[in-house]
C-alpha cells in the first residue's frame, strides 16, 4: 500500500512539472511546453512549411539549450545544441548533411577524425574516388564503444556506449562505427546506407548484424557510378505489371546477403506500388496492413532484377506502437 501511494505521489509530482500552452497569432500558432528540465517554444507558421524550435533550461531561461527548424511533420531541417553552461556544442544541417562541432569540447575529436579517414579510404578503395566524391556524404553519424567483460565470464564482452560525433566522451574507444548517406538523384539522399565498423587501431571489423547496413558490395562494373533513372525504371516496371495509377514510391536500399563476409550484400533500387490497405482492430490495438509490389533494379546498371510481393504493418495503442517497414509477403 505504501509503495502504491508513493507511486501515485511520484506520478503526480512529474505530471505537475508538465504544462502546455498554445497562443494563436495572425500568422502562426505558438506552443510553449514546460517540464522539470526544459522550457520549449515552437512556432508553427500558417503559410510556411516549417516550425521554429527553441528550448531553454528551466532553471535559467536565459540559457538556450537547443534551437532549430523542423518541417510540419517534426522532421529536423537544421539544429544547434548547447551545453548546460551555454557553450555552443554543434550545428547540423540535415538537408545538406553539413555538420560542425566545437572541437574544444570533444576530447577525442582528433582520434575520431583519424579513424573516419580510414573509413573514407575503405569506401574509396571499393567504389572509387568519383563515387565517394559525388554519391557519398558523412552526416556526423559516428559512434564509439568500449568493450566491457560480462561478470563471471572470461571470454564474453558487451559494448558499452561512450559517445558520438556530437556527444563528447573521454575514454579511448575499442570500436568505432561510421555511417554514410548515399545519393539517389540530384536532390535525394538515403541516410545510413553504408556502415563501417573499425577496431581501436582502425582495422575493418566484419559485423554480422543482419539489421544495419554494414559491409560492401563487390561491384564488377569498371565505372562505379549509379546509372539508375526513375523515368526509365517506371517504364520497365510497367512492362513487368506496374499500374501507374496506383500510389508509387522509390528508394535506395541495402540488401544483406552474406553478413559474415566483407562483401556482405548489394545496393538495390526499388519502386514500390501500393496494391491494398486494410485497417483492423484487436482489443485496444489498432493496425493497418499494406501490401505492395516492389520492382527491384541494379542501380549500377539500371537493369531490372525482379518483382517482389511485400507488405508493411503498423500497429499502435495508447503510449506504444510498432512498424515493420517492408517485409516479404508470403500470403
Amino acid at each position: 500500500m505504501k509503495l502504491f501511494i508513493f507511486f501515485i505521489f511520484i506520478s503526480q509530482f512529474f505530471l505537475s512539472q508538465y504544462s502546455e500552452k498554445k497562443i494563436k497569432t495572425d500568422s502562426s500558432e505558438i506552443v510553449i511546453i514546460k517540464n522539470s528540465k526544459y522550457k520549449v517554444r515552437e512556432e508553427i507558421f500558417d503559410n510556411k512549411d516549417y516550425i521554429i524550435h527553441k528550448s531553454w533550461l528551466i532553471q535559467d531561461t536565459a540559457m538556450v539549450s537547443s534551437e532549430g527548424v523542423m518541417d510540419k511533420q517534426h522532421r529536423t531541417i537544421s539544429w544547434k545544441e548547447y551545453t548546460e553552461n551555454g557553450e555552443w556544442l554543434y550545428s547540423r544541417n540535415y538537408k545538406t548533411g553539413e555538420c560542425s562541432i566545437n572541437k574544444f569540447l570533444f576530447p577525442k575529436y582528433l582520434l575520431f577524425e583519424k579513424m573516419k579517414k580510414k573509413a573514407d579510404e575503405l569506401i574509396i578503395k571499393e567504389y572509387g574516388i568519383e563515387f565517394f566524391s559525388n554519391y557519398v556524404r558523412f552526416e556526423c553519424d559516428g559512434l564509439a564503444y568500449k568493450k566491457q567483460s560480462i561478470k563471471d565470464s572470461k571470454n564474453d564482452f558487451y559494448s558499452k556506449y561512450l559517445g558520438s560525433w556530437t556527444e563528447p566522451f573521454k575514454e579511448n574507444p575499442d570500436e568505432l562505427i561510421f555511417k554514410y548517406a548515399v545519393k539517389i538523384s540530384d536532390s535525394e539522399w538515403k541516410s545510413d546506407i553504408i556502415g563501417i565498423k573499425l577496431d581501436k587501431v582502425g582495422n575493418y571489423v566484419i559485423n554480422e548484424d543482419v539489421v544495419n547496413n554494414y559491409g560492401f558490395e563487390k561491384v564488377e562494373e569498371k565505372y562505379k557510378k549509379f546509372f539508375i533513372d526513375y523515368s526509365n525504371s517506371i517504364q520497365i516496371a510497367i512492362q513487368n505489371g506496374l499500374n501507374n495509377n496506383n500510389v508509387l514510391g522509390h528508394f535506395l536500399d541495402w540488401e544483406k546477403i552474406n553478413p559474415k563476409q566483407f562483401y556482405s550484400g548489394r545496393f538495390i533500387y526499388c519502386i514500390s506500388e501500393l496494391i491494398s490497405e486494410e485497417n483492423y482492430k484487436h482489443n485496444n490495438r489498432k493496425g493497418r496492413l499494406s501490401r505492395y509490389n516492389v520492382y527491384v533494379f541494379n542501380p549500377w546498371t539500371g537493369k531490372f532484377i525482379e518483382k517482389r510481393k511485400m507488405k508493411s504493418i503498423i500497429e499502435y495503442e495508447n503510449n506504444s506502437g510498432m512498424s515493420t517497414g517492408l517485409i516479404p509477403d508470403k500470403n
